[in-house]
């Protein structure tokens, strides 16, 4: 998804919530809390979901954010874009008017990026940023590794690299119409770093 509930915040949350609770019940869920409370709730185990029941009796203030939390996901689960939109404000107008400051400041950073956050639905196939986000960090490391060249021209080197882009492109399934096509998201990682380590960016 472009936006999604950053997880350090999320995690802050969770220590900001253990740090209430007393010695005992501190470590009966200290390695339960973040692990639980950052994988979506049907990915869960049998056993996890025994586990999250025991932090919903001991932080039930966290049980709440995370049904929040699950709330969002499943905003992106909505097949329409407009049903969508509508579950989205439908979650907003349900936060409650004291606490759960973070999912506040989410729904600002969602209206002043609302058409492109929506656009997501516009694709013929679902995409997300996690993709240029893995790119732009691996454009940084390759920067700091090395001497002699801008941020912007080694970002350059990255995005144009013929090679890599052939590889990295691939045939997909469209959801909308459901043809295959052929789909260029840009170059392939892993060609990338095959090619840093053989000095090639530089």
């Amino acid at each position: 998804m472009w936006l999604q509930w950053r997880p350090r915040r999320w995690k802050l949350c969770g220590r900001n919530t253990q740090a209430t609770l007393d010695k005992t019940e501190r470590i009966k869920v200290k390695k339960s809390i973040r692990w639980l409370t950052l994988k979506r709730s049907n990915n869960l185990s049998p056993e996890e979901v025994k586990a999250l029941g025991v932090v919903r009796q001991i932080i039930p203030d966290l049980a709440v954010a995370y049904d929040f939390k699950e709330a969002f996901y499943r905003i992106y689960d909505d097949p329409a874009k407009e049903s969508a939109m509508r579950a989205f404000e439908a979650w907003e107008n349900s936060l409650p008017d004291e606490g759960l400051d973070g999912f506040r400041s989410l729904a600002k950073t969602v209206h002043n990026h609302y058409e492109d956050i929506f656009a997501y639905w516009d694709s013929p196939t679902r995409i997300t940023n996690a993709y240029t986000e893995g790119l732009n960090g691996l454009t940084k490391v390759a920067n700091r590794m090395g001497r002699g060249y801008s941020y912007e021209i080694i970002r350059a080197k990255m995005l144009y690299a013929k090679y890599a882009r052939r590889v990295g492109s691939g045939v997909r399934i469209a959801e909308k119409t459901g043809r295959s096509e052929t789909v260029e998201y840009g170059p392939h990682i892993p060609t990338l770093v095959e090619i840093a380590d053989e000095g090639g960016l530089d």
